[in-house]
């Protein structure tokens, strides 16, 4: 595993712009990333810049090559789909091994973060969303909200 001293300092020059060849965007915001730390850590990030990418076409899925797909010619990876709390989470997990959420997270966040991880195949980022679920789980026990995170998992 990459050192945290050197995952923060990649997290720096993201922040700052510097380098990054590629872009998250959602809820109007653009998340400027370096495709070599996203595809590093996604197989699905992988094929949606350089290779070959899952696509929907014609109601069925097909795959076509990355010259093709908007997301490789583009370098703009649309994430409306998903909250900006939880894209960011994401971005910040690529990038420093852990992800920020606000101290008023609940445990729909967590089971939404590991929704995202796996439909990206983020298998750390998982992993970390799954003990963060249960660490929430211990501290509030608030039945609504565990009622109400269950059918993101």
């Amino acid at each position: 595993m990459i050192p945290l001293e050197d995952r923060l300092r990649m997290q720096k020059a993201r922040e700052s712009g510097e380098f990054t060849d590629f872009a998250f965007v959602c809820e109007g915001q653009t998340i400027n990333v370096h495709k070599i730390i996203i595809c590093g850590q996604s197989t699905v990030f992988q094929r949606a810049c350089t290779g070959w990418f899952k696509v929907p076409l014609a109601a069925k899925y097909t795959f076509m090559p990355a010259n093709k797909v908007q997301e490789a010619s583009s370098g703009i990876y649309d994430m409306n789909d998903h909250p900006l709390d939880v894209v960011n989470g994401m971005v910040g997990y690529l990038y420093t091994g852990t992800y920020a959420v606000p101290d008023d997270a609940d445990l729909l966040t967590h089971a939404t973060i590991f929704t995202l991880g796996d439909k990206y195949g983020i298998g750390g980022l998982q992993e970390l969303a799954r003990k963060k679920y249960l660490e929430c789980l211990d501290e509030s026990c608030n039945y609504h909200d565990f009622a109400s995170s269950i059918s993101q998992v």
